[in-house]
Formats: structure tokens, C-alpha cells, sequence
């Protein structure tokens, strides 16, 4: 009986596979005549291009029919695949913005999603809004990498239909097979953002069944007999400075101006290989990173990667299947902190992606981890050299292997691993990472000042760099199951005591974690919510010696709500071990909440309150801390854009109002552009902390206005300044502020193509 419930189930199966929907083919052909780019379709070139419509709602429809009309267009020569869409609607309905390249996310939008290696690894992602502002970034599995930067063209018009929409590809930004006939997976969208909900279009119906987006892609098949003709790339640029800052005697000082020149070369190498040269790189942010809170943090602290040359090939470097690891980033490109030489290179041979970053770093600093806290150690002048292979697997699995090298001082940090995300089947995924580190420490004890006396590894090894060598490791293992309304998985992690990552970020090691979680999603049909979600989770958390440090119960409730509003509530009961104390009755409780008005106004709203330790004292105690934060978005009209936000952090004692600390950041943000290539920028931040235990108090405001005209990624002229206010000699019963520093910078930087 039961042998013949699995016959009639697996014919079931291969029954309705035949007849599931397949996902659409266009087939194209070569224009018969030429395109110019001015987004009014009216070149001959355009007669005979492969027409795409019958776009479905897949957000919040699911695959409903689309209340608008779009058509998508499709053709090519010899260098360039062109793209065009007519979007109907009401054309004061139209939401159209100048603003710089890749922040016209809030206006209406068309684009395409495209993989030309047909694997559902990666997919390049294009956008245009209907006044041809371009925005780009990369389809990575089910993450996405907006950093990715490629030059195309692109323009649009709003008409008494809609808009339009040209855009054309070169065959030179993209990687696509040595093949005479390419066969490539590309679907076509539409964004219409509207006052009740943001709708999403595309051409190629989407079954929430499967988290693969990247598998239900369509068809393009007929494009014949092109090549990429990548084009050599010199990228010079000049840069200069001048300085200015308090002496001991709080008079400020002026320094002379200093000029610099930075060259970089991109080198094509045959269809697939990049090699690209930075000598003397200017590497600076452009827009500074946000201030953090960390008195009660003993742990370093990790900030985004901006700066373009390590963009660049992001996603390649990544490990885990873009999947959350506890603490873990085996490349961490933050710490090349002050490259004077780097290289660069990116390549593809048959299914696998390789990839080398080399550089000379004039100012490293080392993460040091350990069980309860981290420290940072400056160390000098280092090497630096990364190698990553990445063999793509159908339907958005891989395998992947790593190994960093970082040489200073005398010492060495090495780390050699795997990792990988294999799709058992459509929904249940294996995410796995392994790594061992070798460390050879420097043998001298002064650039180890603040760590030394410590012991670690049973008390067999010390913090100071003494000469010694030790191995360590670390593995990961997840199982994730995703459908259209579950998603659960089932997670292992562990760092031995000794293992190091001198080329990555960890936070902490002896350790390790076991846990899992479980969410239900549900799309009602109501006039109120969009949809819901309720999550469960829990895990454990031993030292190497599994002697338990902490035990954890989350839930959380999500809300989205038909308006453009949506809400989360969290509630994370915990006991933890830190210093040898156990601490119970912890606790954290969470509120997330996010509004968008109308085109011009949206309003963010984060607040928590918890029990949990006061780190920074010795002896560490339980406290009541909280956080409040606070941030708007506001247009009043298309060129300008206002963005402020506050952010409240304290914690008090458990048996009176008495404060450990508090602190406050105020930080905002406005832009204002002049046309979609020049633009104006100015930050302001305002950040104090004050210390009640120890007396500490830190006040400083920030000034950050910045010039730039960017015509495309990589061509850019930008004038700007830094300035610093530290705290005055009143002390913090004074609002007075120094101006203690102050940087004066100007750059120039044009991309060659040969």
C-alpha cells in the first residue's frame, strides 16, 4: 500500500511538471537599422525589434494581471543589445526625480534582469526612471549587490501616454559565453510607486513556491556572432589637499597644500579576464561613516565598504552563500586600510569565477579576537593577498574556496577555507563555510601594548606578539527551507580559540553556536494589510569548552500594511555568561516602524528597551538600556532631498534612574541636484557621549559639504571639505565647540577608453 502512495505521488510530480507553466522566449534579431538613444523610438532600427508584453503583478499581486500596460523591446548589432519600453499610464501619475545615478529607486522605473551565463548565480540588474536616470547593481542568488557600477546609455521621455524608455548595453560592460549564439535568461520590470503601495510588474510570471527568482526568468535566444571588444581603461586622476589643525597650545594651525597623482589601468584579457591596477589609489570614503555607539561594545566595530576598486567584484569575495554567519567576514576589505599599491584581478574560466586582490598597506590594523571582547592593533606596513574561486552550479548553488594572506611586522596571518550553497531541491538549501587560519605573530611585544598579559587557548598561548605560531579554525553549516508562506532553518557554528582573521572581520571567537528559527508569511486579502509574518526562533551559545555562555528565545511580528507602512515588533529573552559571571534575566524588546506619505515624505521610527550587562565596568552588572532613533525623508521639490536623523542610546541602573552612560548623534543629510550630473552634498553630525562611571565625556559636530559632477561611474570632479569641532575648554557643561581640524580636498579623475 504504501509502495503504491509513492507511485501515484511521483506521477503526480512528473505529471504536473509537464504541464507547469514554462517561463517566455523571445527570440530577436539584428536591427536592420541604427538607434540613437534620446528615448523616443522613432529610428528605423526599432522596425522588426522582438516585442515583450503580457507583464503580471508580482508584488503585492501574485501574478495578477497588471493594472498597467508595458511593452519591452528588443534588438542588437554589433556592439550594443538595445532595449526599449513604452510604460502607459496617466502621465501626471508619473513620479520622476533629477537626482544622482542609483538613488531613483522612489521614482517609477523600468529595467531588466539579465543572466547571460543562464546558471541563476548572478544577474546584472538595469533600471532607468522615465527622465533616463540610471541606476545598476548585481542579482546575487537571493541578495542583491547595488555597488556594482557598468556604463550604459540610457534616456527618457514622459508623453501624453506614459513614458519611454532607450537603453543600450555594450557588449563590452558585460561577460557573456564564446559562443556564435548566445542563449541568455532575462525578464523585464516595471516599479510603479503610488501613495496606497509600491507595485512590482515583470514579463516572466514569479511562483512564490520557489525562492529562486534567478530560475524563473525568460528566455532570449537569436543574438549571433558577437563579441565583447572590452577596450583597455586608464582611470587618471589627481588629487589634493590641504590641512589645517590645533597644536598643543589650541592655536590652529595651517598646513601647505599637497597635490598627488593616482593612476589606475584596467586590462582586458580575452573575453572573460579583468586585471586592474591602482598605483597610489586615492581611497577616500566621500561620505563619512555614520558615528557609532561603542562604550558598552567590546568588540570592533565593522563599517560598509564604499570605496569603488573594492566594490567591484563584492559579491565574488563573499562567503556563505550571502547567508547571516555569527561574526564572521573571511574577506573584509576595510582592512586595507591605506593601499599605496594595489591589483586587482577578476576573471572566468567555464562555470568557475576567479578572483586576486593583492596590495601594499602602508597603515594595517589587526583584529584581535577573543571570547568576552576584541581589540584593534595597529601594526604598520603590510601585504596583502586574497585569492577566491567560485564554481557556479545550476539553480543559484556553488562551490567556493578562499585564502588570505596578510604579512607585517615580522608576522603573518594566513587562512585557507571552503564554502558553498547547494539547493537540495527547490526549497530546502545547504549552506556550508570551513576555514583553519596559521598565524605567526611578530616578535615584538610594543605593537602588542594594549593586549599584553593576556592569555588565551587553556592559557597556552599570550596576546603578546612574542614570536609565538598557532592554528585555529572555524566552521559554519546551515540548512534553509524556504517556501511561499515558511522559511525555517537549522544552523552550527563554531571558532576554535586560536583561530584569527588578520584579512577578515571577527568580532570573537571560542565559540560555539546552534540554533534555528521558523516564519510564517501570509498574504490576506484585506483592505488593511498587504501581509504578515510571524518568526520563532532559539539557540544556544557554548565557549570552545562547552561551558554554556548564553541561551536565547526571539520572536518577532511583522506588518505590512496596504499604505506604504509596515511595522515590526521583537521580544529576545536571554541568559548569558560574560567574565566568568552568569547574567539571567536579560532581555531586549524592539519596535521598527516605517512610513512613506506621499513622494515627498517618508518617516522611519526604531526603539528598544532592555536588561541587559553593562559591559565596559569591572565588575560587569545588569542595567535597563535603551535606544530611540528617529529619521526623515523629505523632497519639497525634485532637486532637493532632506534627510535628518536622531539617534538616543542610555543605560541606567536597575535600582534608581541613575545613568552608567547616554549619548545622542544628530545627523543630517541634504542634496541638491543641479541637473543628473552635478550635485551638491552636505552632512552634518552632531555626536555626544557622556561616561557617568568613569567621567568621560565626548563631544564632537562634524561638517562634510561636498561639490561633484559625475557624468558617468567612473568620470568624476568633486571639491569638498571635512571639518571637526572637538569639545571646548569649558568642558561638557559648555556647548563650546573647537574647530580642531580641518581638510580641504579636490579630485579630478577621467576614465579613458582605448
Amino acid at each position: 500500500m504504501f509502495q503504491n502512495k509513492i507511485a501515484i505521488l511521483l506521477l503526480f510530480i512528473g505529471v504536473s511538471s509537464l504541464f507547469a507553466d514554462e517561463p517566455p522566449t523571445l527570440n530577436v534579431t539584428r536591427t536592420l537599422g541604427t538607434i540613437t538613444v534620446d528615448g523616443r523610438l522613432d529610428d528605423d532600427g526599432w522596425i522588426g525589434a522582438a516585442m515583450a508584453d503580457g507583464f503580471v503583478e508580482v508584488q503585492p499581486g501574485d501574478n495578477t494581471p497588471a493594472i498597467v500596460n508595458t511593452e519591452a523591446f528588443v534588438t542588437y548589432d554589433d556592439e550594443n543589445v538595445y532595449v526599449s519600453f513604452k510604460a502607459y499610464d496617466n502621465p501626471k501619475n508619473i513620479r520622476a526625480n533629477i537626482s544622482k545615478r542609483d538613488n531613483m529607486y522612489r521614482d517609477d522605473f523600468v529595467g531588466i534582469l539579465l543572466d547571460t551565463y543562464g546558471q541563476a548565480n548572478r544577474a546584472y540588474q538595469i533600471m532607468v526612471n522615465p527622465i533616463g536616470i540610471q541606476g545598476d547593481g548585481q542579482k546575487i542568488g537571493q541578495n542583491e549587490d547595488e555597488s556594482f557600477d557598468m556604463i550604459f546609455a540610457s534616456a527618457g521621455i514622459i508623453t501624453d501616454e506614459g513614458y519611454q524608455v532607450e537603453i543600450a548595453l555594450p557588449f563590452s560592460s558585460i561577460r557573456f559565453p564564446n559562443e556564435d549564439e548566445q542563449h541568455w535568461r532575462i525578464t523585464f520590470f516595471r516599479s510603479l510607486p503610488r501613495d496606497d503601495f509600491k507595485r512590482q510588474m515583470l514579463w516572466s510570471p514569479v511562483d512564490r513556491n520557489n525562492p529562486c527568482i534567478l530560475c524563473q526568468l525568460g528566455y532570449l535566444n537569436g543574438i549571433k556572432g558577437i563579441k565583447s571588444k572590452r577596450s583597455m581603461e586608464f582611470l587618471p586622476s589627481i588629487v589634493g589637499t590641504q590641512s589645517g589643525e590645533l597644536d598643543s597650545n589650541n592655536v590652529f594651525q595651517e598646513n601647505d597644500f599637497n597635490s598627488d597623482l593616482a593612476l589606475g589601468i584596467k586590462i582586458p584579457i580575452g573575453q572573460t579576464t579583468t586585471i586592474e591596477v591602482a598605483i597610489n589609489p586615492d581611497f577616500s570614503q566621500i561620505e563619512a561613516d555614520v558615528t557609532q555607539f561603542d562604550v558598552n561594545s567590546p568588540f570592533a566595530l565593522s563599517y560598509p565598504e564604499r570605496r569603488p576598486f573594492f566594490n567591484e567584484g563584492s559579491d565574488l569575495f563573499s562567503t556563505g552563500g550571502h547567508e547571516w554567519q555569527p561574526n564572521i567576514k573571511p574577506v573584509y576589505t576595510r582592512s586595507i586600510n591605506d593601499p599605496s599599491l594595489a591589483l586587482k584581478v577578476l576573471g572566468r574560466i567555464g562555470s568557475t569565477d576567479y578572483g586576486i586582490i593583492s596590495a601594499v598597506d602602508e597603515e594595517t590594523g589587526i583584529i584581535i579576537p577573543f571570547e568576552d571582547w576584541s581589540s584593534l592593533v595597529s601594526v604598520g606596513k603590510s601585504n596583502v593577498n586574497i585569492i577566491r574561486l567560485k564554481h557556479a552550479l545550476n539553480n543559484s548553488s556553488y562551490i567556493g574556496g578562499v585564502i588570505t594572506d596578510k604579512r607585517y611586522a615580522g608576522g603573518s596571518g594566513t587562512t585557507i577555507g571552503t564554502d558553498g550553497l547547494y539547493y537540495l531541491n527547490q526549497n530546502l538549501a545547504f549552506i556550508w563555510q570551513a576555514f583553519t587560519s596559521i598565524t605567526f605573530e611578530p616578535n615584538d611585544t610594543t605593537l602588542s601594548e594594549s593586549i599584553n598579559g593576556i592569555k588565551f587557548n587553556g592559557n597556552n598561548l599570550t596576546a603578546d606578539f612574542d614570536g609565538e605560531s598557532y592554528k585555529g579554525h572555524q566552521i559554519f553549516a546551515k540548512l534553509s527551507r524556504k517556501t511561499r508562506n515558511n522559511f525555517s532553518n537549522l544552523f552550527y557554528a563554531e571558532k576554535s580559540p586560536s583561530f584569527r582573521l588578520d584579512t577578515g572581520f571577527l568580532r570573537q571567537n571560542h565559540q560555539r553556536n546552534f540554533g534555528g528559527n521558523y516564519s510564517i508569511i501570509q498574504y490576506p486579502e484585506t483592505d488593511l494589510i498587504e501581509s504578515y509574518s510571524f518568526t520563532i526562533a532559539t539557540g544556544r551559545v557554548w565557549n570552545y569548552d562547552w561551558d554554556i555562555k548564553e541561551r536565547w528565545l526571539y520572536s518577532s511580528l511583522n506588518f505590512q500594511f496596504k499604505g506604504r507602512m509596515s511595522t515590526e515588533l521583537s521580544f529576545l529573552p536571554t541568559s548569558e555568561s560574560y567574565l566568568d559571571s552568569m547574567f539571567t534575566g536579560l532581555r531586549n524588546f524592539m519596535f521598527n516602524a516605517r512610513k512613506s506619505f506621499s513622494e515627498k515624505v517618508s518617516l522611519g521610527l526604531y526603539g528598544s528597551n532592555n536588561i541587559s550587562i553593562i559591559r565596559y565596568i569591572n565588575p560587569p552588572e545588569k542595567g535597563r538600556s535603551k535606544s530611540i532613533s528617529v529619521w526623515l525623508s523629505f523632497k519639497p521639490t525634485a532637486k532637493i532631498k532632506i534627510m535628518p536623523s536622531f539617534n538616543f542610546n542610555s543605560a541606567q541602573y536597575l535600582d534608581n534612574d541613575d545613568y552608567y552612560y547616554k549619548g545622542q548623534r544628530l545627523r543630517l543629510f541634504i542634496t541638491y541636484q543641479f541637473n543628473k550630473y552635478l550635485s551638491f552634498r552636505l552632512i552634518g553630525q552632531y555626536f555626544y557621549q557622556e561616561d557617568f562611571v568613569y567621567g568621560d565625556v565626548y563631544k564632537s559636530f562634524d561638517l562634510h559639504p561636498l561639490l561633484s559632477y559625475q557624468p558617468n561611474p567612473f568620470t568624476i570632479f568633486y571639491i569638498g571639505s571635512s571639518h571637526d569641532f572637538d569639545e571646548g575648554p569649558n568642558g561638557y557643561d559648555s556647548f563650546d565647540m573647537f574647530h580642531n581640524s580641518r581638510q580641504i580636498f579636490l579630485k579630478f579623475q577621467y576614465l579613458i577608453q582605448t
